[in-house]
């Protein structure tokens, strides 16, 4: 006869504490979706119980149940994250009965369950547990695991994904020029271990959801619809891949036994919002004009259609914002219809088999109208008053899609599991303008003055089918074996459509000279993901465990015809780890070295494998096109008659870069034949101690070394100098070669082969070896150097803290997959390596450097109902530098050296030229070489915030509910972020009136009012 006992919630404080970490058991991630459950039996005297019966159950259908080893151990992988209750069971002992044991991405528990004798009367029976281990291919990992219900309902933070990611050590926030989603409260993306914001891998229940053309960020989900977010920061084993950056991995929630509803509606009311203190294009008064009211709501039900077989989960989120804003010369209106669904079946056919289906859909709308503005006119301050002048545009813009997620788990036996998924996703990218039968025209000889909102069309969509599969066997051999094999593979579709307004043509006038530039891209372009590996977790001994790994990845990048034109296999991506528990195993040494690949971005298929037109005309003033600013009146959207008409003279024409001609190159010309992969590798050595009274303490040292970048770069210079070694005639090479407009995607700072068409006297493509060194580009550099402690102190009901400090230096000439400086999303194919003036000066200290972060966060419960939360986030400086327009030799052009005979100079001149036909865009200021990060730098960055939440007793009535503020920036602390870098605006001579000023600050004071109910 046996009874029944529940285990304390006094989990890791006292003995509870010491007697985990006697153990080696642990909860640790499985795999993108699962977790594994281990465990140690033993009775009071410390001797491990073979043969005792352990029942796993939860009220989403998962029972499962299995007897100890010779060991005491027991091992249940595959189960869906989430709380479950533990039956242990032996003739001649107490049945224990453990409930609330947690199952989690990343992180969870080491259990040993103590079993009593009936001869021994007690009066209570603690399971000991924590939420770190050493098991399951996480000994090395480095990053946060978070239940996002459990995080939300105590902490104040942002209702979005990146505000997760940045609670865990070595982030840091993006550039806002890189926000992702069409809704606002995406707001930016994360930096990770010193990485660009183009780096992260983002996955949903498996199912990879990247941005696969600019590689920044993911869909746009409603931050209810997560249960689970593990934000891996490095340290990942070889069954994660397609990053040098991190792995966001998340979860969503999903349905159980018990019925379930719930409400929330989330108010951000524009009246007690901080004022914005002025940016060198936004004053604080005009800031005071807009409007930003945000009220949010989201319902979700969830329950069983066949009781412990199958369950789903819905949710509905109608997302509706609303804004205006003012400059100092326009006023705007946008309106954002963004309304989201998401649903979860699970299908349990039998115990250890789950089927389960995930789709959701995050389409979004908005819609944007500018006015000309007056802001000396404006009486009320609303887009009615005597202010609004003349109309300049609006657009519509259309993003996300749908996505459907097929995924099966199944424990075939104690030794061997599987699991397989396949999804599809649909992505849209549309810009339709009010003005598409409107020429772009911008005026800027006195006053700024325009006629458009935006000058494109785009009309575009990306479409991804997701295949992967997964196996894991057990098995014992010098050591318990966990091996995990497994393959997966990507296929990416990305349909283009995009070109200038009216006749294709976009016009820009400055005080000395007009250009106009023309450009389109229409196709279609696919690639290719796929990766093999295998991973050993191998636990030598109670207390040493090694991780041995490989990855082989394939990259297969198709131009607008479905040729490949970059397919880099056999990259080999070897992970070695090793955890080792000295000290009666309350504290742990872990190390880890790794290397990770980067995809080429399908950016590059569009950019540079399609039949692009891009080209620039620049002019020099005459007739009618010399006329007095003065005269000019603003425009109406379909009225352009008050701008000049490029007169388009070829004698006026002083310089033409043409980048792209419109043809479809060969691909033998887009690749260097001898390109490889960009890769970084990564070494971790860190310590980790838990303590008797809970609290657990970190530290660790990180370097990161990017190895090798992928970019493409200009090399007609290159092509000149090799063709005049093999003796064509120089007149008839310069006449080709002589502009710069020859691109070729590969590895900086290497020699590079290459087809090339267009040699003098030849009839087709000749293979050309060109020299680093005659191209004169230097190899790609970064690296990151970090030392993290950490700290945590587990919620127990009354309190909990958590935090770290990071002190770390991110340097190089190359920021990564994304270009922060000039706000560039493209992908692998940035302005970095496109002419040689843009790498004199690019070393140094890089955007995402930061030297100092500190993040703490926790939260107290001063009653049963009434919990608060603050947290404290703390950032040093960014360096900024100065952007310029390249001036090497103002005095002459390439082609006036060139008539002079000097070849050699014109060749370096043509080149410079390029840069030049840039604009602010290289360090080089006024002239001279201003090295990366030495000009400006931000202010110290320390914020504030708080949040109160309130359960009142329901006096017996159905659900909870809660009342809730935030307040984030507690004291409308609005340090500088960001610096304008342009020197000038196209004339090296000229100084921008915006040079040096503050660009971005802190978001003002914030308060965000809520209430949840649930059922």
């Amino acid at each position: 006869m046996s009874r029944n006992k529940k285990w304390s919630n006094r989990l890791l404080l006292g003995t509870a504490a010491a007697a985990l970490l006697a153990s080696s058991a642990a909860v640790m991630a499985e795999d993108y979706t699962t977790g594994t459950m281990r465990g140690l039996v033993r009775d009071e005297a410390g001797t491990v119980l073979p043969g005792v019966t352990v029942v796993v159950t939860s009220d989403k259908g998962v029972r499962r149940t299995i007897e100890s080893d010779a060991d005491g151990q027991f091992r249940l992988p595959r189960l869906p994250v989430g709380r479950y209750t533990v039956t242990v069971e032996q003739s001649g002992y107490e049945t224990l009965v453990a409930d609330d044991v947690q199952v989690s991405l990343g992180a969870g528990g080491a259990y040993t369950f103590t079993l009593d004798s009936l001869d021994i009367s007690i009066e209570e029976i603690y399971v000991t547990g924590s939420r770190r281990g050493t098991w399951s291919f996480n000994t090395t990992t480095t990053g946060l695991t978070l239940d996002v219900g459990e995080i939300f309902s105590r902490t104040p933070i942002g209702r979005n994904q990146t505000s997760m990611v940045l609670l865990a050590p070595g982030t840091t926030e993006g550039e806002q020029d890189f926000a992702i989603g069409g809704y606002s409260a995406q707001g930016t993306t994360a930096s990770i271990g010193g990485s660009s914001v183009g780096e992260n891998a983002y996955y949903i229940n498996g199912m990879n959801v990247t941005n696969f053309r600019t590689m920044i960020g993911g869909t746009t989900i409603p931050f209810e619809f997560y249960e689970q977010i593990e934000v891996k920061t490095g340290g990942y084993s070889a069954e994660f891949g397609r990053a040098t950056g991190g792995v966001i991995n998340a979860v969503s929630k999903s349905g159980s036994n018990e019925f379930r509803f719930g409400a929330n509606i989330f108010w951000e009311p524009d009246a007690l919002r901080g004022k914005a203190k002025n940016t060198y294009d936004s004053l604080e008064y005009l800031d005071e004009l807009g409007r930003r009211n945000s009220v949010d709501s989201n319902i979700w039900l969830s329950g069983p259609l066949i009781k412990d077989k199958l369950f789903f989960f819905g949710m509905f989120n109608p997302r509706y914002y609303k804004s205006e804003g003012f400059t100092e010369g326009s006023a705007g209106t946008l309106k954002r219809n963004d309304p989201f669904w998401g649903a979860k079946i699970d299908f349990v056919p039998f115990d250890g088999h789950r089927l389960e289906f995930t789709a959701f859909s995050d389409d979004q709308s908005s819609e944007y109208h500018s006015w000309n503005f007056d802001p000396q006119l404006a009486e009320d301050h609303d887009l009615t008053d005597a202010g609004i002048q003349s109309y300049i545009g609006g657009y519509n813009r259309e993003n996300g899609g749908g996505n459907y997620i097929f995924r099966y788990t199944g424990v075939m036996s104690d030794w061997f599991t599987i699991s397989a998924l396949y999804g599809e996703s649909t992505y849209k990218r549309r810009l339709v303008p009010d003005t598409a039968d409107v020429n772009p025209i911008r005026d800027s000889r006195d006053v700024d003055r325009r006629n458009y909102s935006t000058g494109l069309t785009e009309n575009n969509i990306d479409k991804r089918k997701n295949y992967r599969i997964d196996a894991d066997f057990y098995f014992k051999a010098m050591g318990n074996h966990h091996i995990r094999v497994g393959y997966d593979k990507e296929e990416l579709l990305a349909e283009n459509e995009t070109v200038y307004n009216g006749d294709g043509w976009f016009r820009r006038y400055l005080p000395e000279y007009f250009y106009e530039v023309r450009y389109y891209n229409i196709g279609t372009y696919g690639t290719d993901l796929s990766a093999m590996y295998i991973q050993d977790e191998w636990e030598l001994s109670d207390n040493l465990t090694l991780t041995l790994g490989i990855r082989n990845e394939t990259f297969d990048n198709k131009n607008v015809n479905g040729e490949s034109f970059a397919k880099i296999d056999n990259q080999l991506a070897p992970r070695f780890g090793f955890s080792w528990t000295p000290n009666g195993g309350k504290g742990r040494v872990y190390g880890h070295w790794g290397r990770y690949f980067l995809p080429i971005s399908t950016q590059n298929n569009i950019r540079a494998a399609g039949a692009e037109l891009q080209e620039i005309n620049y002019y020099e003033y005459a007739g009618a096109d010399a006329f007095d600013p003065a005269s000019f009146t603003s425009p109406q959207a379909n009225d352009s008659q008050n701008f000049p008409v490029a007169i388009t003279d070829p004698a006026n024409l002083f310089f033409r870069q043409v980048y792209q001609d419109g043809t479809t190159r060969p691909v033998e010309e887009i690749t260097d034949s001898t390109i490889k992969p960009m890769y970084q590798d990564e070494m971790v050595l860190g310590y980790e101690h838990n303590f008797d009274s809970g609290w657990i303490l970190g530290a660790r040292v990180i370097y990161r070394d990017l190895k090798r970048l992928t970019e493409d770069v200009m090399i007609d210079h290159g092509i000149l100098r090799w063709g005049i070694e093999q003796g064509y005639n120089v007149d008839d090479l310069w006449e080709v070669f002589g502009h710069g407009s020859f691109y070729v995607l590969t590895n900086p700072g290497t020699d590079v082969n290459v087809c090339v068409s267009g040699l003098p006297g030849e009839s087709g493509c000749v293979d050309v070896n060109i020299s680093a060194e005659s191209l004169g580009y230097p190899e790609g550099k970064r690296t990151y150097k970090a030392l993290e402690f950490t700290f945590e102190r587990p919620w127990d009901g009354k309190w909990s803290v958590q935090g770290s400090y990071t002190l770390s230096r991110a340097k190089g000439n190359y920021e990564g997959n994304v270009n922060s400086t000039l706000g560039q999303d493209d992908a692998g194919v940035t302005a970095d390596f496109d002419a040689p003036g843009f790498v004199r000066g690019a070393y140094g200290l890089l955007p995402n450097h930061r030297a100092h972060r500190l993040n703490v966060f926790g939260s107290y419960a001063i009653t049963d109902r009434l919990i608060a939360g603050a947290s404290v986030r703390i950032q040093s400086p960014r360096k900024f530098g100065c952007l310029g327009t390249y001036a090497d030799n103002p005095d002459f052009t390439a082609q006036e050296i060139y008539d002079m005979g000097n070849l050699e100079g014109a060749i370096r001149e043509f080149a410079n030229e390029l840069a030049y036909a840039y604009g602010a865009a290289s360090f080089s200021c006024g002239g001279q070489v201003v090295k990366r990060g030495t000009k400006f730098e931000s202010d110290w960055t320390k914020t504030l915030s708080l949040s109160l939440g309130y359960t009142p007793d329901m006096g017996g009535l159905p659900g909870d509910l809660t009342f809730r503020v935030d307040v984030f920036n507690v004291f409308n602390s609005q340090a500088v972020t960001d610096i304008y870098e342009a020197y000038d605006n196209g004339d090296p001579g000229s100084l921008d009136d915006g040079y040096g000023r503050a660009s971005g600050r802190v978001s003002p004071r914030q308060v965000r009012l809520s209430a949840s109910y649930t059922f």
